[in-house]
């Protein structure tokens, strides 16, 4: 079971659209990150390596992209204003 940002990606779905489930990781940026890391779209979740989940991982904390809490914070404080 792979834990990421606090959300469980769904172990029997591809790793394409498991990443989609990540609040700020859409089909295109998803795509972006299996490409980086050079993994097949159809690969499943539970078929990732170890070594491949912790390079998932490091990709993904490495990113400047704005994902989970921090994104909805944001949504938040625009709403706001």
């Amino acid at each position: 079971m792979i834990y990421l940002l606090e959300t469980e990606l769904p172990k029997n779905k591809s790793i394409l659209f498991a990443l989609t489930k990540v609040y700020g990781i859409g089909r295109m940026q998803a795509a972006i990150i299996c490409k980086k890391l050079g993994l097949s779209a159809n690969c499943k979740v539970i078929e990732l390596s170890h070594d491949q989940t912790n390079e998932l991982v490091k990709l993904i904390e490495n990113s400047n992209l704005v994902l989970s809490n921090d994104l909805k914070k944001l949504q938040v404080l625009f709403l706001k204003n």
